[in-house]
């Protein structure tokens, strides 16, 4: 989805290269890149908008608000973490 909206995988680690393919996306494109983070609901996610500190992953309903109401920051946040995620992560014991 990422890759198909114009960012360069390699690049997500960059809050200024996200910000800028996100001001220059028109309004129904970033409402579909809202959609799979909407519908792929992950902890790590969650923790981003969660807002009341004696639930530390929110509820799913303040979760689908907060992403439907994100701002670019959020939405920075959010294509941030996916860049950590896709990285194979290895443990030398």
């Amino acid at each position: 989805m990422l890759s198909g909206l114009g960012f360069d995988l390699k690049l997500l680690g960059s809050r200024k290269h996200i910000l800028d393919k996100l001001q220059s996306r028109g309004s129904e494109q970033v409402t579909a890149l809202k959609e799979p983070f909407v519908k792929n609901d992950h902890p790590r996610f969650r923790r981003e908008f969660a807002s009341n500190r004696h639930m530390p992953y929110g509820t799913a309903a303040a979760y689908i608000e907060s992403i439907r109401n994100a701002d670019s920051e959020g939405m920075t946040k959010l294509v941030k973490i996916v860049w950590m995620l896709l990285h194979m992560k290895v443990y030398l014991f």
